[in-house]
């Protein structure tokens, strides 16, 4: 059986490969839209993923790493006083939106401000220059990828943050999020940038080893605050990701791209098969006339939406890593995919498939045998 679902699957070598492009075209779009999801939710909470707090402390009603909050310089010091030092260790983390301009090129950026002796957050794959020369006011560690929208920045060269001229000191890579590349720098100097005072976005809150401390007990311990909300590093996450899933539009365009590669998915397998089907109406009545039972030519023309499906989504995967990695590494669009994702997109498509196969099986169950014998 598997020897007569393969001849009559390349019989027709040209419409063979024709379908396979259109499935790995659609496949490529399903996957494409999947990675980039995925992507830009990893780096919606990168920056929380990566800093080692237990807590984040947020301004009220701002509940997720993109909202933009703003803690007073003296509410930050209420909090500070209403804490224990022996239990937890606080630090201040800015982290806002802005621009950058380098010479009559510009891009929007994310400014990350940080105590830069920091134990709980600091830049991550640093490819050249030393953080600790951040200490140095007006200067900025920056993401490689600013090297594609700002051509020819350099080590030592100045750019304007929100219209502050600030040396760039080195670069570090996969500091980034969607469209905005990370620029790393002092407190101080984010504070000036972003004319905070003393104030900041988050206040970052790691319970000492040995302590007992928990999230309870901090929440406990600023029950007095007002203005603020408290969160676990798991929970402002869920929220950061949550965010850009339902409020940032982000999940609904991608999920239309996602329905869209598999309702042409469904189109191409469908009419391949009925035409497969009215082509081979002799071939089928043939089969039948020999005694070939429904659930044989069933398997036969499952099998060949198996295999059609199979090979074009090997090739639709190997092009969007190929794709994707080109697209990443010239742009901040992210393009993520991994093994659970692949598997869980792989069982949709073939069941895409086999639904397809069930509406155009049905013209096979109504071929009469005594067409074989008819000139």
């Amino acid at each position: 059986m598997v020897n007569l679902t393969l001849k009559d699957l390349i019989n027709d070598k040209k419409k063979f490969i024709l379908v396979c492009l259109g499935l790995t075209t659609s496949i490529l779009l399903v996957l494409f839209g999947v990675g980039m999801l995925n992507g830009t939710l990893n780096e919606a909470t990168n920056i929380i993923e990566n800093s080692s707090a237990d807590a984040w402390i947020t301004q009220e009603n701002r509940g997720n790493a993109l909202y933009g909050s703003y803690i007073s310089g003296d509410l930050c010091d209420n909090v500070t006083n209403s804490l224990e030092t022996d239990n937890v260790y606080v630090e201040k983390l800015i982290y806002v939106g802005g621009v950058v301009d380098h010479g009559n090129d510009f891009t929007t950026l994310q400014m990350v401000g940080i105590n830069v002796s920091s134990k709980l957050l600091k830049p991550w794959d640093v490819v050249s220059g030393d953080v600790t020369d951040l200490n140095t006011p007006f200067t900025a560690l920056i993401d490689e990828s600013f090297k594609n929208s700002l051509p020819g920045v350099k080590i030592d060269d100045e750019i304007v943050i929100n219209g502050v001229n600030i040396r760039v000191i080195g670069f570090c890579r996969n500091n980034k999020f969607f469209i905005s590349s990370y620029a790393w720098m002092s407190l101080e100097t984010a504070q000036i940038i972003n004319n905070m005072g003393n104030g900041t976005s988050f206040l970052l809150v790691k319970y000492k080893s040995g302590s007992g401390y928990n999230l309870n007990q901090l929440k406990t311990d600023l029950n007095e605050i007002e203005n603020v909300d408290i969160f676990s590093k798991t929970q402002i996450s869920a929220n950061t990701r949550d965010y850009m899933l339902y409020e940032s539009g982000a999940g609904i365009g991608v999920g239309i791209m996602v329905v869209m590669g598999l309702f042409v998915s469904l189109i191409i397998i469908f009419l391949t098969m009925y035409s497969n089907v009215n082509e081979k109406t002799p071939e089928f009545g043939t089969l039948k006339a020999v005694g070939a039972s429904k659930s044989f030519l069933y398997k036969m023309l499952m099998g060949q939406v198996g295999l059609l499906m199979t090979l074009s989504y090997i090739f639709g995967t190997i092009l969007t890593y190929v794709i994707g990695f080109y697209i990443s590494d010239i742009t901040t669009m992210p393009i993520q995919l991994n093994l659970y994702l692949i598997i869980v997109f792989y069982c949709i498509s073939l069941l895409v498939g086999i639904f397809a196969i069930l509406i155009a099986i049905r013209k096979v169950n109504k071929i009469d045998p005594i067409i074989v014998f008819k000139s």
